[in-house]
């Protein structure tokens, strides 16, 4: 269904069918108790077919180019990278996600779902251009301060033994706040120097992400 440009309560509906056809999507993994990758993998593409209205059959790595020319916090795009990372094994078929990491993805997803549908405003951010203009506004005011003596390598280097620290103490309220601040730094680092901090990044991701039993 095309949604019709300038027309409020056209988008504000079909805004709202993806919020209920992917949240039920969602619910039905946990009715059923199983959490397949493959599965998954199909879910978020979908969501993404639909939201950012893609007419052609794209791979991982050419939603991640999609999502460059949207805003996205540098915390929730520095998330979903985690998680796209996870799920392009499926397009290797060599999908190698245990149960208990789709699971929390499946979690996170969620979160970001509600968080990108509810935030938008039915008559804005119905296009490329207002979503690049948008982008483009808020870095302003997103990008991390950083100064001459610290980079954003530093201060990932200074979080990493903290997040640990309060991991292993069971603080986990605390451990998430430096996470979140963590991921900011990590979103806004180059490809190349993010490869350095992926794997522990992820590890502790998967810690915070593990339900509480």
């Amino acid at each position: 269904m095309e949604e019709k440009r300038g027309d409020p309560s056209e988008a504000a509906f079909l805004r709202t069918q993806l919020r209920s056809e992917t949240l039920s999507k969602m619910e039905a993994f946990h009715q059923q108790g199983f959490y397949d990758g493959g599965d998954f993998y199909y879910l978020v593409k979908n969501f993404f077919k639909q939201y950012l209205k893609l007419n052609y059959e794209f791979t991982i790595d050419e939603l991640h180019t999609e999502l460059k020319k949207i805003y996205l916090t540098e915390t929730t795009r520095a998330q979903l990278d985690l998680i796209l990372d996870h799920i392009s094994s499926v397009e290797c078929l060599s999908d190698k996600n245990q149960p208990s990491q789709v699971r929390a993805d499946l979690d996170n997803f969620q979160q970001i779902v509600e968080a990108l549908l509810d935030a938008e405003n039915p008559s804005s951010i119905t296009h490329f251009w207002e979503k690049l203009h948008l982008k483009n506004f808020f870095q302003k005011f997103t990008h991390p301060s950083t100064d001459s003596h610290q980079t954003l390598a530093q201060k990932i280097e200074e979080l990493l033994p903290h997040l640990k620290k309060e991991i292993q103490d069971k603080n986990f309220e605390s451990a998430r706040n430096i996470y979140q601040q963590l991921m900011i730094y990590y979103g806004e680092l180059e490809e190349t120097d993010k490869a350095r901090y992926y794997q522990q990044i992820n590890d502790l991701y998967g810690i915070l992400s593990t339900p509480l039993s």
